[in-house]
């Protein structure tokens, strides 16, 4: 049978001490074919559905909007920002992710993590100043960025956003190309019965 998966093309733009890489590590140990870095392609089956997650993963906003020409599309964009680096969510531009939106003509799933870098050590966090969750509530709303989450398990929380995430274009799919997608489900059964052997 051919192979057929859903493709999403997924931006994660984060500085140094954003945490980012927690994505990268859940798709690497979720992937069902392993994947040569320098593509930066994950596979994956989600509700019985094969997905090829393609990935942009960038410091900054400019750093992904230089890099238009090689990106077909953006389908989920995920702002990652340090939970206890007060300064990185101060200093991050949205006028500058508006414009990102724009230029991309970006009609996808935008989203805002707070990623708590300490996920694996014991940590006293009750002494350390927080981003401030009003702050970014209003922000969001700003700037209709779709969800906010705050990354406090690196498993836990990462697959509740994928989950959301991907149930949302898989559902949208499905009602858009029913022909398509009972390919992709069938391609799914076979991809987790070779998984399972």
């Amino acid at each position: 049978m051919k192979k057929v998966y859903f493709t999403l093309h997924l931006g994660i733009i984060g500085e140094e001490d954003s945490g980012k890489e927690v994505f990268i590590t859940y798709l690497n140990k979720n992937s069902i074919n392993p994947t040569i870095p320098e593509k930066s392609e994950y596979y994956l089956i989600h509700n019985r559905v094969p997905l090829k997650i393609k990935i942009y993963l960038t410091n900054n906003i400019k750093e992904l909007i230089e890099d238009k020409e090689n990106i077909k599309r953006l389908d989920i964009i995920i702002v990652t920002l340090n939970l206890y680096n007060v300064s990185s969510f101060t200093k991050f531009n949205f006028d500058e992710f508006n414009d990102l939106c724009i230029k991309f003509d970006f009609k996808g799933i935008s989203i805002l993590a707070l990623i708590d870098t300490h996920l694996t050590k014991k940590f006293n966090r009750s002494n350390i100043l927080r981003i401030d969750r009003y702050s970014v509530v209003e922000k969001v709303k700003k700037y209709n960025i779709i969800y906010c989450f705050e990354i406090q398990n690196d498993t836990i929380d990462i697959m509740e956003l994928f989950h959301k995430v991907f149930n949302e274009f898989i559902f949208k799919f499905q009602l858009s190309n029913p022909e398509l997608f009972e390919r992709l489900i069938n391609y799914g059964k076979i991809l987790l019965s070779h998984n399972k052997g």
